[in-house]
């Protein structure tokens, strides 16, 4: 969607540091920077500018330039029922509720990540917090550290474990590679079992490197090429979209569940009306019709019961419709 890379928004923290720190802090984070070192970067900004100041300026600076995009419009239509991101934009729930879904945003809290558990649905959660604060933020050396092993992120680690263990997780677009991915890496390794092995989305990773993280983490690497403008991640997605049952699919059939229930508690008669309308296009509702009156006909009757197979024609003998005209309209209406 044309949001700044990292290494474009650790370019606008040093030209921040050089605008209104020492010399020294922007030296050192033009070292940083060409060290590739991003969260070295942010944390020279915070220490020298302080986190508001830092944190303000980012804000201002990630910004699309796109006004959608096609891989976000893909993933909100798969049937996902949490999304978990480390991204600092809107953009999951934006696409979500272009498509009428309303998930619910969450921040990487010990309250929120609790709420964490298998029959969670709509939820959004921001694993690395966002630019608003500094609370649960994970963008700076010191922070990846305490989320790494730090006291402070303990709750993160178990509960991530706990997400790997309980469900089919899908992560996509970060490279294996990024060493600050370490802390899902090792959450993948402690809580996936081998009958839900992750499956990660991932760019830069050879065939070497795809075995050492199925043996080392239960990965799966899915590898895609990488390009700055993310054409070999969506023709990925794309692909696997072709095999995803999309949500409005799941919808439907979860709706028909829901009204199905609402007939045995609320009003029958709605129910039958939904029922009918649904089966309309697939069913002969002529002969179910006349199947249904000649069995009903033939539980009332001993005559008919003793007979056993027997006809519409057979009912009308019955005396079922006694004058002769009558009589021929309803077979041949039938």
């Amino acid at each position: 969607m044309g949001y700044p890379r990292w290494e474009e928004l650790a370019r606008t923290a040093v030209e921040l540091t050089n605008g209104e720190a020492s010399k020294d802090a922007g030296v050192r984070a033009g070292q940083a920077l060409g060290a590739r070192n991003y969260p070295a970067v942010f944390q020279i900004a915070f220490d020298t500018l302080g986190p508001d100041r830092t944190l303000e300026v980012l804000r201002s600076a990630l910004a699309p330039t796109k006004a959608t995009g096609a891989i976000y419009e893909l993933l909100a239509r798969w049937p996902i029922a949490v999304y978990l991101t480390t991204n600092f934009d809107n953009e999951i729930p934006r696409h979500l509720a272009k498509l009428g879904q309303a998930y619910e945003t969450y921040s990487n809290g010990p309250h929120h990540m609790g709420l964490l558990v298998s029959d969670l649905h709509g939820a959004v959660v921001r694993l690395h917090g966002d630019l608003t604060s500094p609370e649960g933020l994970v963008l700076t050396s010191s922070q990846y550290a305490a989320l790494a092993t730090g006291d402070h992120f303990q709750y993160w680690r178990t509960r991530m474990t706990s997400v790997f263990q309980m469900q089919q997780v899908v992560v996509i677009g970060y490279s294996l590679s990024d060493p600050h991915v370490r802390a899902v890496l090792e959450a993948a390794k402690i809580g996936a079992p081998a009958t839900h092995a992750v499956c990660w989305l991932s760019p830069h990773t050879t065939t070497a490197q795809a075995a050492e993280y199925s043996e080392k983490y239960r990965i799966r690497v899915i590898p895609y090429p990488a390009t700055d403008d993310h054409s070999g991640l969506l023709r990925t997605v794309q692909t696997i979209s072709r095999f995803i049952i999309p949500r409005e699919g799941v919808t439907v059939r979860r709706s028909i569940a829901e009204v199905v229930a609402e007939g045995r508690t609320g009003d029958p008669a709605a129910t039958a009306v939904y029922v009918f309308n649904r089966l309309v296009p697939h069913v002969d509702l002529g002969a179910a019709s006349t199947r249904c009156g000649c069995r009903s006909r033939r539980v009332r009757s001993p005559a008919l019961r003793r007979r056993g197979q027997f006809s519409i024609g057979d009912v009308l003998d019955e005396n079922w419709v006694a004058d002769r005209g009558a009589r021929r309209r309803v077979l041949e209406s039938s």
